[in-house]
């Protein structure tokens, strides 16, 4: 039996081909127009309508997932699951993220259940700053405050959620596929949804918030889903932003047409960003609707978000040939990545620029992934499914194939020198003993100096053993390692939304962002299996070891004082007092981390009155260095301490 560690580490740096073509792109303007002013705290519909399909769209219809289907069955002969050749168990090298709390069910769903996810799920989440949190799933979206750790839309509803009907003005065409961003210049967010799915009632549904309060308005535009002919309609949307412009890709699906030609292309639209954060009458838009390669048009295009937060005047999308055409229909893997540049604003004549990649790992379209009692879930192709860029290197994740095991595995690329005339690419595939695993996604958490290219890429988990749940693992950018996946969220059921033993939706993304200003720290937005055989969704709060409590000046602020002696410590004498002082009584927690941000010890966690009180502890038991101690009243804001034991 070949031995492999749980991580393929296969860091190739090859020299690849790069060929390019670079042209002024035929642009052809489809001004939005504004629809609606939505205001969450007086405009929510009160019935809370919303149309949901059991089964929404499958990415690029109903013919390309049979004719995907007969492809993976045709993959699956060639290259049959083994679970002989699954990797050895072996422990990493690098300290995988610690959770840190649990946001949703534990308190904004606390008493209404967990957040409930469409068919497929679509998760997505975006986080401000200031401690708005946002996620959204079809057909809903829900706003928690961090700070006070509560829901915020529909305060005392059964389901304090806001369907899109509140948002569109178009309630009954079945509303799916919604994305969100937080831009932290402007401190504010973006969701992007899909409306119809026919030809003449197809429209993108495109939302900005006027602060970074999602109960405040948000300025709702309409864009026209059938914009180069009328034989089809937008599906799968991405978004990223770079410093003043949002950019959107979606794929137009010719109606009634088997799935060898039922693909027509895929468009970028780019968006004047103030003129939406404004609410202006009419939001600026240039469309890009023949992004090629070899006179063939590129399928899937993925944005490339900056890992720090909206820059510059150019963005990069990922494509890859992650299923084959008609004319491929021979070919069993493929090793062909595009990197589309473009570069200019809307008024400045942009050029789109697209250079064909060699990989050093070929990809595959993965196989179905497998639920315990025989049920199977959609693993849909092996397009790119997120990507980033810190300097000058892309960092993108796909779901691929071991060719090996015949299982499900994430691949984890790079592009080197990406704003260069030569970009180079490496990759490495991630892989698990056991679990099978799809939907990646993938976010920065790196800081300044060597740890700038960290990265935690979240994914779903599966086996015929597991209930499906959600995984991260955390790169080392630096080292080039991995630490181990940590399971997040594990299920409790199988999934099984439509009866009897058929293939379950698994998707069809993942949601994932860093905190913008506390580098680090992450949150992530996974599918999980219920016991009563639904599926759900879980958001949680994550730190890496590069994580960086805020210092005590930046949070004096905080409703609670403190004063900890003697500091440091007095030689002989491990014995350390903390007063502290609250402005009402409610309930504190207490606790002391290494200067890496792990926990060493829990304090305190329970109602305490108002006024002064006092903890004593021992610091016999640590190592000398500096600690800091972290007070967190359930209402305002937190105050951290720096302990030093000498």
């Amino acid at each position: 039996m070949k031995t492999r560690t749980s991580i393929i580490i296969l860091i190739l740096l090859l020299i690849t081909t790069t060929i390019s073509f670079s042209s002024a792109q035929a642009v052809k303007r489809m001004d939005g127009k504004l629809v609606k002013v939505f205001n969450p705290s007086t405009d929510a519909d009160p019935f809370q309508f919303a149309v949901t399909n059991i089964e929404a769209p499958f990415p690029g219809g109903d013919s390309y997932r049979d004719g995907l289907l007969d492809w993976k069955k045709r993959l699956d002969k060639i290259y049959p699951r083994n679970k002989e050749a699954l990797p050895a168990p072996n422990r990493a090298s690098e300290p995988a993220p610690q959770p840190v709390q649990k946001i949703i069910p534990q308190q904004g769903f606390s008493t209404k259940g967990p957040i409930p996810g469409g068919t497929p799920s679509d998760n997505t989440l975006a986080v401000s700053n200031d401690g708005y949190l946002i996620t959204s799933w079809n057909t809903e979206i829900y706003a928690h405050d961090l700070n006070a750790d509560t829901a915020m839309f529909l305060p005392g509803s059964f389901r304090p959620a806001i369907t899109f009907s509140s948002f569109s003005p178009l309630p009954t065409n079945s509303p799916f596929d919604p994305k969100l961003l937080y831009n932290p210049t402007e401190n504010k967010f973006v969701l992007v949804f899909l409306s119809g799915r026919t030809p003449s009632d197809s429209k993108i549904i495109v939302a900005f918030s006027s602060t970074s309060n999602p109960t405040d308005p948000w300025n709702v535009y309409e864009l026209d889903g059938a914009p180069v002919n009328t034989t089809t309609w937008t599906d799968y949307p991405a978004i990223a932003m770079n410093d003043n412009e949002l950019f959107l890709t979606i794929n137009l699906v010719i109606i009634n047409q088997p799935w060898q030609t039922g693909f027509d292309r895929t468009l970028i639209w780019q968006m004047d960003l103030e003129a939406g954060f404004n609410g202006d009458a009419t939001l600026p838009t240039n469309l890009f609707s023949d992004v090629k390669y070899d006179n063939r048009y590129l399928r899937y295009l993925c944005p490339v978000q900056n890992g720090e937060g909206p820059t510059g005047d150019k963005m990069h999308f990922i494509s890859n040939r992650n299923y084959p055409q008609l004319s491929d229909s021979i070919v069993l893997t493929n090793d062909s990545v595009f990197l589309v540049t473009l570069t200019g604003d809307m008024n400045s004549n942009p050029t789109v620029d697209v250079k064909h990649i060699t990989s050093p790992i070929p990809y595959i379209t993965p196989p179905r992934a497998k639920q315990p009692n025989g049920h199977i879930f959609e693993t849909n192709d092996g397009r790119v499914l997120g990507g980033i860029i810190m300097d000058e290197t892309i960092q993108f994740v796909a779901s691929t194939r071991d060719v090996n095991s015949g299982y499900p595995i994430i691949m984890h690329g790079f592009i080197d020198d990406a704003n260069s005339n030569s970009p180079t690419m490496r990759a490495n595939l991630i892989d698990h003993p056991y679990l099978e695993l799809g939907y990646p996604n993938i976010a920065s958490v790196g800081t300044d100096g060597s740890h700038n290219q960290d990265v935690v890429i979240g994914f779903n988990h599966t086996a015929d053993t597991v209930f499906s749940g959600y995984s991260v693992i955390y790169y080392n950018g630096n080292s080039e390692n991995y630490s181990d996946i940590l399971q997040v969220k594990r299920g409790e059921g199988f999934v099984n939304m439509h009866g009897g033993t058929s293939t379950e939706r698994w998707g069809d993304y993942f949601g994932i962002q860093r905190k913008y200003d506390e580098p680090g720290k992450l949150f992530t937005c996974g599918y999980w299996g219920q016991a009563n055989n639904s599926n759900a969704m879980s958001v949680d709060e994550l730190i890496t070891q590069n994580y960086i409590f805020p210092s005590v000046a930046e949070l004096n602020k905080s409703s609670v004082s403190a004063n900890v002696y003697p500091n440091p410590t007095i030689k002989n004498n491990p014995i350390v007092y903390i007063d502290f002082k609250i402005e009402k009584s409610q309930n504190v927690k207490v606790y002391l981390t290494d200067i890496n941000g792990k926990v060493q010890k829990h304090l305190l966690n329970t109602f305490v009155k108002k006024g002064e009180n006092r903890i004593q502890i021992s610091t016999e038991s640590l190592s000398n260095g500096s600690y800091f101690l972290i007070i967190e009243p359930s209402e305002g804001e937190k105050l951290v301490k720096t302990i030093v034991k000498a």
